[in-house]
């Protein structure tokens, strides 16, 4: 039998009072009562999946070149601690020196999570496990500086050895791969005429290096003299003059040995030149 008009509006009457009547009281009620819910979760023990920040210092020379991923660590505690790791969160904290190579792989371990203090949990997992870590090492050296130049010398002059630059060494700097692949800097390809005076600066040729140099450009000293005319040797008249005296003198020695005057002949000796010897 269906509900008379009065028995509804009864019912619709208590249900009306049971949400407004001591309303004050009922919501206290239902505060306390959620109050309480939250206390007693938050001291169960509970499993969540939480971020991990990646903080990597680096040596003046090294910069980070890639992206780094994501790091999740599965993290066991109560409610209240884990609450706790919002606000600071799980961090893995690595260094990277200037020895390092240009890719890096980052082991990670549970154990290598750092926690914040005063936090009660414990580390379970960490996804990943390795991380490739792309570094950009910058490096400086010195090298020295070549010529590729085409000295020529003005008319009159000629060179007289290599030429030499100042400063005899230049400073390059760059990614680690680059930099040692420089072995010397070249200037660059031109004709530069020279003279006794002067040091011209000429311009090093950088292109394709992929390398910061320093200087750009050096001093060149290039070493020069001038070309003397070419004198014909000069007789000496008093050596000739000496020589042949000499050779007068020489000559004629043996002439006056012969035509030295014979003596005379006396009488004596004509008469014994004469004389006959008669034998018996």
């Amino acid at each position: 039998m269906p509900p008379s008009p009065r028995q509804r509006q009864t019912l619709k009457r208590r249900a009306v009072s049971a949400f407004t009547e001591r309303l004050s009281l009922k919501l206290a009620a239902a505060f306390f009562s959620l109050v309480l819910w939250f206390i007693v979760a938050a001291e169960e023990p509970a499993a969540r999946e939480m971020s991990v920040r990646l903080a990597l210092t680096t040596d003046s020379m090294v910069t980070v070149a890639s992206d780094l991923p994501n790091v999740h660590a599965l993290v066991v505690g109560s409610g209240r601690d884990l609450l706790k790791l919002y606000a600071t969160p799980p961090t893995v904290r690595r260094h990277l020196g200037e020895d390092s190579p240009d890719t890096v792989m980052l082991e990670i371990r549970p154990s290598d999570v750092d926690l914040p203090s005063g936090v009660n949990v414990r580390v379970q997992d960490v996804q990943p496990r390795a991380i490739p870590v792309a570094l950009a090492v910058r490096e400086t050296r010195e090298v020295p500086v070549r010529s590729a130049l085409q000295i020529v010398a003005p008319p009159g002059m000629r060179v007289t050895g290599a030429p030499r630059f100042e400063p005899e060494s230049v400073v390059v700097s760059g990614r680690r791969r680059f930099v040692n692949g420089v072995e010397a800097v070249l200037t660059r390809r031109q004709e530069l005429m020279v003279a006794d005076t002067g040091t011209p600066v000429v311009a090093l040729d950088t292109a394709g290096l992929r390398v910061r140099v320093s200087p750009a450009a050096v001093r060149v000293h290039v070493p020069v003299a001038r070309i003397e005319p070419a004198v014909p040797a000069a007789l000496d008249s008093s050596a000739l003059v000496g020589d042949s005296a000499s050779a007068a003198i020489d000559s004629a020695a043996p002439a006056r040995a012969d035509s030295a005057p014979r003596p005379r002949a006396t009488r004596a000796d004509s008469a014994r030149r004469n004389t006959r010897t008669v034998r018996p």
